[in-house]
């Protein structure tokens, strides 16, 4: 019976879009039609004379057929006087876009005519429709009320808290408590609460806690789900019947479905008419399937389900119905796209009205019945031609090929274009089809084409002929070319294709409801020039105007009307690079001409030419809403323009103004009291003549909320302001700075708990850092890394110490003096080299930086000549250490590994002398010679998530065998740049069966290394085998790879890659088995 209201309230808004269109299109496109005028105005009170009729049917309980079948009859109307108010809107769009004023007078008469007596026949229908009805409508008058207690459960708290957000956003008089998505122990709290009288049954019976917790999670976080399904279960006892209900495939079938989708379809009756329609529309989905928001909303507005209003687009509409639905739980957010739950996908299937139909590899291929929307979800091609029936196609609205991925029959897409005559959405994304028959022009009605990541190479000229065209999907596209007189699709709203290609459409001005033009590039051709864009006022997101330089006036610029588009939100204006002087006279002038609206938020210019910042850049009064500003390339402007006065300004990025010499007061705004009051990010690049950056005066406030500084190529700055004490990373590369910046307000000592992160790199004049921001406690300070800055000679005194909370530090060509101090917080440290070259005792200064490094777990030091050992003193303090890389110690000749328990991962690169400390163990080869490379106890006795990075360069590479017996718990090996590796001795061979717990093996630039283990196969937890550039192997071991491996990667191992290609490749047969492989010869 809901179902039978439902069907009404549907037909009723559809009925209503309808009368609403019809208004419009007498205002408007129709009034050519002069014949047609009077015939329209009667359709329109024709439509109103069933408004009464429809409202009161929608109203009332109606369980008899006669009424289901008028319904139907209506609504089959309402599909037929749409299409004739689609004809005469196309039949509009073609008389405007007509230049000829006799062709376009030859075609109202011709066109007029035959439309006009349509009109009137589908008046005439309407009126027998309704007289007939009118007849038998006393069936009503003793119908009652429907009782919404009796289709479903009561309306529980939980249900209602989920719908009242809406009302408490709208009344705004309490806060709304909208309830997340449950999660599994919620829903099975839910479930428990409602189906045992007791309130609980975990202490006596755990068995029917686990079916009950199956049960919850197969009612996926739907609250209303969980509340209707704990009602069902109450009249269920026993573990049978429970096990029953978690075992079903599905709950079409079982009164338990019937609950929950009564508890469904309280919300849904609860919906707005047209939020009804649009809910429905998405039966075509299969379960599970993932769709996104933008692509949804433009299928609605395509299929009249929502329309505009004198405030509002119908993109508006259509996303508060879209965001309603999301807040009643119908719509659920999943990794950007959404998705609906298998329960709200079977109320879709209910409610949605018999003309909608989704066919799967599981459903019957035969269709009885006129089918209005259908979506093909089946993945064979074997069954697609059953759509060569042109009963089926004729009536279709919407024809959605979803994961389709194999149809590209040019045949039947022609035989379908010649068929689909009242098809408004036609979505045919990421389907195999390469060209699009010319037929495709024949589609008049349809308004939303979709071909994103198909391999469409170009469009056909007859797409221009689709004049109702709102909507076309070319995303994945990026080599499509479009056809030459788009502009002629004067409809179009959303073109989703590749920038560079929309941006050199000609005559795009005409488009003038386009909402999103990414690029357009300026050009001195008819339809190029930069006046196309004054109409165009729907524009709204990004906007990027390329090839200034082809304005050439301030009149001219002036014709963009940049400061009518109010919903632009990022402007871009860019000219050419590499211009001369004389070729930049005009850009002030330009850029004057080009001022946007005051509502824009992110500006952004590159290569300008001109001498001078315009006017309208630095007063509030025409920017008061910009957050976001970057000028960049702009090699004429001597001096940076006033922007201190954009109150609302947050990030600023400054990049390539080779002319300015000086930053001074001016920047920070004449006359202001706090300059940059909100402004959260600087950037200044590239600035090769920068000298002088002048301090702020005393009496001002300046940057009170700057939290990230960056200055990157000033070589010739030496020194910078005082900086605010909010800031919390800085960063400074290739600059001329002798020292570094304080922070002003501050005394010589002071504590500052903002400052959380200081990179210096390249910064070769940089004498000491005793002075500026570490004389202070920088007690937040988490990261520090000084590299390439040769001329470092000081540090503070006590070092990080004071840096409590530091935990990474990098120190590249910047050697830390001796007995410099470290913080027990650090957890991270690079040293390369260690120390000043100078300093021959860096075991003894090193032990000094390493005291109290408690907390320190990666640990890495490289080009250390001098040092002998790592480090004689004991490294009890170094217990938390799980990552050692040991790189160019041309001297390190052992390492005491005794008290590293916690070392996960080894990296040592040539270090030729080294040996480990007496407690390892010797690995001798075959002849009983040693071999320089010593195993360490630990090693045999570790066991968790651990690796080996082995690099070592040796003369024999037998010690591999010693490793191989010794390290059965590594998940992780590689082997790297060993030139002498050329096979495996037999006893490596079979000590490679111990490697029990190997998941991940690399085997990478050993160039002569000629065969793989022959025992790959007994690496029974191996999944991942990575071999690159090993040219030399020649192919698999005989007995293949174990069944564990997954994943295979061969690269540039020309060989072995051709005898593992799947095309007759001699190893095929031996790696078949393996889930995933690439090659890469």
């Amino acid at each position: 019976m809901a179902v039978v209201t439902s069907q009404a309230a549907a037909v009723f808004s559809l009925v209503n879009e309808v009368f609403n269109r019809s208004i419009n299109l007498i205002v408007a496109e129709l009034r050519l039609q002069l014949n047609a005028r009077t015939q329209l105005k009667n359709l329109q009170r024709t439509l109103m004379r069933t408004h009464s009729l429809l409202e009161e049917a929608k109203a009332r309980r109606m369980n008899d057929k006669s009424l289901v079948l008028w319904l139907m009859e209506l609504k089959e109307w309402a599909y037929d006087a749409d299409d004739i108010l689609d004809e005469y809107e196309a039949a509009a769009i073609r008389l405007k876009v007509t230049h000829s004023t006799f062709k376009r007078l030859i075609a109202h008469v011709i066109i007029n005519a035959p439309l006009a007596h349509k009109v009137a026949d589908i008046r005439n229908r309407l009126k027998e429709i309704t007289l007939e009805r009118e007849l038998n409508l006393g069936a009503l008058e003793g119908s009652q009320p429907l009782d919404a207690t009796k289709r479903g459960v009561t309306t529980s708290l939980l249900t209602e808290s989920c719908l009242s957000k809406k009302v408490a956003d709208i009344t705004g008089t309490m806060d709304p408590y909208v309830l997340e998505e449950l999660t599994e122990d919620d829903s099975w709290s839910l479930i428990e609460s409602h189906s045992f009288r007791e309130g609980s049954c975990s202490g006596t019976d755990p068995r029917m806690e686990e079916i009950g917790r199956k049960i919850a999670k197969k009612i996926g976080g739907l609250p209303y789900g969980a509340t209707a399904m704990g009602r069902y279960l109450r009249s269920k006892h026993g573990e049978s019947s429970w096990r029953e209900v978690s075992e079903a495939e599905t709950w079409e079938m079982s009164s338990s479905a019937s609950d929950v989708l009564s508890a469904l379809q309280r919300s849904y009756d609860n919906l707005p008419p047209q939020t009804k329609l649009c809910f429905a529309y998405c039966a075509l989905f299969p379960k599970g399937y993932r769709f996104r928001k933008d692509t949804l909303i433009q299928m609605w507005i395509a299929q009249s389900l929502v329309q505009s209003t004198e405030s509002k687009r119908s993109e508006d509409m259509a996303e508060e119905c879209f965001d309603d639905l999301v807040c009643r739980f119908f719509f659920r957010y999943s990794w950007g796209d959404y998705v609906m739950h298998d329960s709200v996908h079977d109320l879709a299937q209910r409610v949605s009205l018999d003309d909608h139909l989704r066919v799967g590899d599981d459903s019957p291929l035969h269709i009885s019945k006129p089918i209005r929307h259908l979506s093909w979800c089946s993945e064979s091609t074997t069954n697609l031609p059953v759509l060569e029936d042109n009963n089926t196609l004729r009536s279709l609205r919407t024809l959605l090929f979803l994961g389709q991925s194999e149809f590209r029959s040019y045949r039947l897409l022609n035989t379908m274009f010649m068929v689909l005559s009242g098809i408004r959405v036609l979505d045919f994304s990421n389907c195999a089809i390469r060209k699009l028959p010319s037929s495709v022009g024949n589609l008049k009605h349809l308004r939303c084409l979709g071909l994103s990541h198909t391999r469409i190479q170009r469009l056909p000229e007859s797409v221009t002929r689709l004049c109702l065209l709102q909507t076309l999907q070319l995303e994945g596209c990026e080599q499509c070319r479009l056809p030459r007189s788009m502009s002629r699709l004067v409809k179009l709203r959303q073109l989703r294709a590749n920038p560079e290609v929309v941006a050199d459409i000609a005559n795009i001005g005409r488009l003038i409801e386009l909402q999103e033009l990414k690029a357009y590039n300026v050009d001195k051709k008819k339809g190029h020039g930069i006046a196309e864009l004054s109409a165009m006022n729907q524009l709204r997101g990004d906007l990027s105007i390329r090839n200034l330089q082809n304005v050439e006036k301030r009149r001219e610029s002036r014709k963009a009307r940049l400061d009518g588009k109010q919903k632009l939100e990022l402007l871009e204006l860019r000219w050419a690079d590499g211009r001369g002087d004389g070729e930049c006279d005009q850009d002030m002038e330009v850029l004057e001409g080009l001022r946007p609206h005051p509502n824009l938020r992110e500006l952004s210019i590159k290569c300008y030419g001109g001498t001078s910042s315009p006017r309208w850049m630095t007063e509030d009064q025409y920017l008061p809403n910009m957050e976001t500003i970057r000028l960049h390339s702009c090699a004429r402007l001597t001096e940076l323009p006033c922007l201190g006065r954009l109150h609302l300004l947050r990030c600023l990025h400054i990049d390539g103004m080779t002319q300015v010499r000086q930053i001074n007061l001016q920047f920070y705004g004449t006359g202001e009291v706090t300059g940059f009051p909100l402004l959260e990010l600087l950037n200044i690049r590239r600035m090769p003549r920068l000298e002088e950056w002048s301090e702020p005066r005393r009496n001002c406030c300046y940057f009170p909320r700057l939290r990230k500084l960056l200055i990157e190529d000033c070589p010739r700055l030496r020194s910078l302001p005082s900086l605010p004490p909010t800031l919390e990373e800085l960063g400074i590369s290739r600059t001329g700075l002798l020292d570094l910046p304080g922070f002003h307000g501050c005394g010589d000592v002071t504590t500052n708990a903002s400052f959380s992160s200081l990179h210096v790199s390249e910064c070769r004049r940089l004498r000491s850092l005793t002075e500026g921001l570490l004389q202070h406690r920088l007690i937040a300070l988490k990261t520090a890394a000084f590299t390439d800055c040769d001329s470092l000679g000081s540090l503070p005194e006590e070092g990080f110490r004071t840096a409590v909370s530091l935990e990474s530090l990098i120190m590249t060509n910047c050697p830390l003096p001796c007995g410099f101090l470290l913080p027990s917080s650090l957890k991270n440290l690079k040293l390369q080299p260690c120390l000043h070259r100078n300093n021959n005792n860096e075991e003894d200064s090193l032990s000094a930086c390493f005291r109290n490094l408690t907390s320190l777990s990666f640990l890495d030091i490289k080009d250390c000549p001098n040092l002998l050992s790592f480090p004689p003193r004991p490294l009890c303090q170094l217990s938390a250490l799980e990552h050692l890389s040991l790189v160019n110690c041309q001297r390190l000749q052992s390492i005491g590994f005794q008290a590293l328990a916690a070392l996960k991962s080894l990296t040592i690169e040539n270090c030729p002398l080294l040996t480990m400390s007496d407690s390892s163990v010797e690995v001798h080869n075959s002849s009983g010679r040693g071999l320089g490379f010593n195993i360490p106890r630990w090693m045999r006795r570790r066991t968790g998530d651990d690796d080996l990075m082995l690099r070592h360069r040796v003369q024999n590479d037998s010690f591999l065998e010693g490793l191989l017996q010794h390290l059965a718990f590594l998940r992780l090996l590689k082997i790297c740049q060993c030139p002498q590796l050329v096979t495996f001795t037999d006893e490596e061979e079979e000590k490679w069966r111990n490697l029990t717990s190997l998941q991940i093996l690399h085997i990478v630039d050993c160039p002569n290394l000629e065969v793989l283990p022959a025992n790959l196969q007994s690496l029974c937890s191996l999944s991942t085998l990575y071999i690159a550039r090993c040219p030399g192997i020649r192919a698999f071991p005989p007995r293949g790879v174990g069944m564990s491996l997954a994943h295979l990667v061969i690269h540039e191992c020309p060989r072995l890659s051709q005898r593992c290609h799947p095309r007759g490749g001699e190893d095929w047969p031996l790696i078949a088995n393996v889930r995933s492989i690439r090659l890469h010869p």
